[in-house]
């Protein structure tokens, strides 16, 4: 048919990325161009070949409006009625595909919980050293423009109410980051209000997210004071070879609450020696003044030697309320 001998035809489809490509955590980045364009070849005369181009076809990816709130902080943290300052510490990442600031919230007025704590500010890592730092951690309402899978470490700092709380009472906070730019649900389109003037659209998590975290009253304080004395061989305090030291650790707990299993663990000092069943306990008097001697193996009293802890005397005080007398223990060391 029209004289052709033989006509062998064929697609090749290329698709050119203008402007390059770069992965994210919602896909390719916001403002690339995609275009695509189609060629045919084909044969005629049997040796010579042809082409025909398409029109290319050009579309600009949309920014995905996305965001991740996560508690770095331990998930409750333990505080006495009346503290001040009381930090949880939070990573906000942009998990869309290009620029976008994110506003920032805190909800403390939650069901569920016992009390409120009141918010003192919300501080974002200044100096990136991952502690809260009073004075120098800058105080936000907003993240600014974070680039896409950028993230930024912020603490949330609350104060705990003095009254009307009582041990293991718990109080809620969550941090909430929305998108500046919009937020809803996933889908909805924002009209050439994404960087460069492109649309934005509202990815999986609507562009909004928080994290909760807990404050759990423990009205409960534990202190642990250690001190030495040192008697030599002529009756002096120097610390010489075979001079014996005694050394006293005194256990302090205050508070409503009750501090559970209290175990105390003290490593023998290198170049001294345990002196055998030198360990010795006041658990009543609160004043070191009434010691039981204790023995250093595992049975029924509350402490032993090197069998818990290699090398190191250890002290079962169990459950100690805030009102309990101090308990002071002793043992001694000959130095080597």
């Amino acid at each position: 048919m029209f004289g052709f001998r033989r006509i062998i035809a064929f697609i090749i489809i290329a698709v050119l990325v203008a402007g390059g490509y770069s992965a994210h955590a919602a896909g390719t980045a916001a403002g690339v161009d995609i275009s695509s364009t189609a060629v045919a070849t084909y044969q005629y005369g049997g040796s010579e070949y042809f082409s025909k181009t398409s029109n290319t076809v050009v579309f600009t990816v949309a920014e995905v409006l996305d965001v991740a709130v996560s508690l770095q902080s331990a998930t409750e943290i333990y505080v006495a009625s009346g503290a001040s300052d009381q930090v949880l510490t939070f990573r906000v990442t942009n998990t869309g595909n290009g620029n976008e600031n994110f506003l920032l919230s805190v909800d403390n007025s939650q069901v569920g919980d016992a009390f409120d704590p009141v918010l003192a500010g919300i501080y974002r890592d200044s100096n990136d050293n991952g502690l809260y730092d009073a004075g120098v951690d800058a105080l936000i309402t907003e993240t600014g423009d974070l680039a896409a899978d950028a993230a930024m470490l912020m603490f949330v700092v609350n104060n705990i109410p003095a009254s009307g709380v009582t041990d293991e009472d718990q109080g809620y906070s969550s941090l909430m980051a929305e998108a500046a730019t919009g937020s809803g649900v996933a889908g909805t389109v924002f009209a050439a209000a994404g960087d460069g003037g492109i649309d934005a659209v509202v990815g999986s998590s609507g562009a909004i997210a928080s994290y909760t975290g807990i404050y759990t009253i423990a009205d409960i304080f534990v202190t642990l004071a250690k001190s030495s004395v040192v008697l030599d061989s002529t009756g002096g305090s120097r610390p010489e070879t075979g001079a014996v030291i005694t050394y006293s650790l005194v256990v302090s707990t205050s508070g409503t609450g009750t501090a559970e299993a209290i175990t105390i663990t003290d490593p023998i000092p290198a170049n001294t020696t345990y002196l055998p069943n030198s360990l010795e306990l006041d658990a009543s008097s609160g004043t070191g003044s009434a010691y039981v001697s204790l023995t250093d193996s595992d049975d029924a009293d509350a402490a032993d030697f090197g069998i818990t802890n290699t090398d190191a005397i250890t002290v079962h005080l169990g459950d100690l309320p805030g009102s309990s007398a101090d308990q002071f223990i002793r043992f001694k060391v000959i130095i080597d």
